[in-house]
């Protein structure tokens, strides 16, 4: 039971980032990555946008933006 509470949620939680408001977010930081100078706020926007892309499944796109982090980094 508790196993299936925990799938519910994390179905529930994926589903409305990337709902309208995740797509717009992600939207947002990827047009702030076209002008983020090579610094710590494009760092964040980067992680910011690998986590969206996990929360929504799309690991490979999550791992690429999280490789692009650790780069600059």
């Amino acid at each position: 039971m508790k196993k299936l509470i925990y799938i519910v949620c994390f179905v529930l939680i994926s589903s409305s980032l990337w709902g309208e408001g995740g797509r717009g977010a992600l939207d947002s930081l990827l047009s702030l990555l076209k002008t983020d100078k090579e610094d710590t706020n494009k760092m964040n926007h980067l992680n910011k946008i690998s986590r969206l892309y996990e929360f929504a499944g799309a690991f490979d796109s999550a791992t690429f933006y999280c490789n692009e982090a650790l780069r600059l980094a």
